[in-house]
């Protein structure tokens, strides 16, 4: 969650174009689409479950992680942040 102290209020993008802005709130990730503008509160479990097979696989495609999450469209944006360093 380290990385996404450095993003907050930053806009964002998925591979698709699809724009959002991420926060924390408690132990929650908090993803708000802009498509929307409201807010998604993701338990830290879900992202723990994103990062293990994150890391065994390093794929940034969000089909490869259908069966684990549904917002991995936004998780890839992260990793790839966080890889870029």
């Amino acid at each position: 969650m380290q990385v996404v102290a450095g993003l907050e209020g930053e806009v964002l993008q998925t591979k698709r174009g699809n724009k959002f802005t991420v926060g924390q709130h408690r132990n929650c990730l908090v993803v708000t689409p802009a498509s929307t503008g409201l807010p998604r509160n993701i338990a830290k479990s879900d992202v723990v479950k994103f990062v293990k097979t994150y890391n065994e696989s390093r794929s940034l495609r969000p089909a490869d992680y259908q069966d684990v999450t549904y917002n991995s469209s936004y998780y890839v944006v992260l990793a790839a942040i966080y890889e870029k360093g």
